[in-house]
């Protein structure tokens, strides 16, 4: 979403006087709307997919309704952005059905910025493995700081049970949403030991 609102956000920029792109901006200004009322009432993933079902779902219609009334050159920056989106009309409603999903991946985009800057200072990885198994890391830390989990400590552990492993079902056991609760049972004996002494 956020990527088919950049090209709208910066023919609106350079524009004088509203255009399209400015309507076309309005209607996303109401989807993030809704999105930035369920996070701050903290509803839940069933109570976000109704919510979405109800006040985003006609907001979407009435964004591809307009769009499909716009008649630009496709080679057109303004062109461009509505064929992005019409092309992929089906894929826009996709997060209104599952309160799990957000609007956007920019929370994700955040977590690998630092990623890609370091990857443009590093030259390159050694090998096509090396990359491979950098982002395996990448995104085993990400996910486990998503969870609230250290990773230090989350990375000594996976080190520590991973010769053990022997099927499919003990290395999913590593995943940080599996290991986290073993991790904070940890944590609480550490620190009522360190309490008694």
């Amino acid at each position: 979403m956020a990527h088919a609102r950049r090209p709208f956000a910066e023919l609106a920029k350079l524009a004088k006087s509203k255009t399209s792109s400015h309507e076309v901006l309005e209607y996303f200004a109401k989807l993030y709307a809704i999105e930035k009322h369920a996070r701050d009432n903290k509803l839940s993933d069933s109570e976000r997919f109704l919510l979405r079902v109800k006040e985003a779902k006609p907001i979407l219609d009435g964004l591809f309704a307009f769009l499909k009334t716009i008649t630009t050159p496709r080679k057109m920056k303004l062109g461009k952005g509505i064929h992005y989106m019409l092309a992929r009309e089906q894929d826009f409603y996709t997060y209104l059905y599952d309160g799990r999903l957000e609007i956007d991946n920019n929370i994700l985009e955040n977590q690998i910025r630092p990623f890609a800057i370091g990857r443009k200072n590093w030259m390159f990885l050694g090998s096509p493995k090396g990359a491979k198994a950098a982002c395996i890391f990448y995104s085993l830390i990400q996910t486990a700081k998503f969870h609230n989990i250290e990773p230090q400590a989350y990375l000594t552990a996976v080190f520590e049970k991973l010769p053990h492993c022997k099927t499919t079902a003990n290395y999913m056991q590593l995943l940080p949403w599996n290991i986290k609760a073993e991790l904070e049972a940890a944590k609480k004996l550490t620190v009522i030991t360190v309490c008694k002494v």
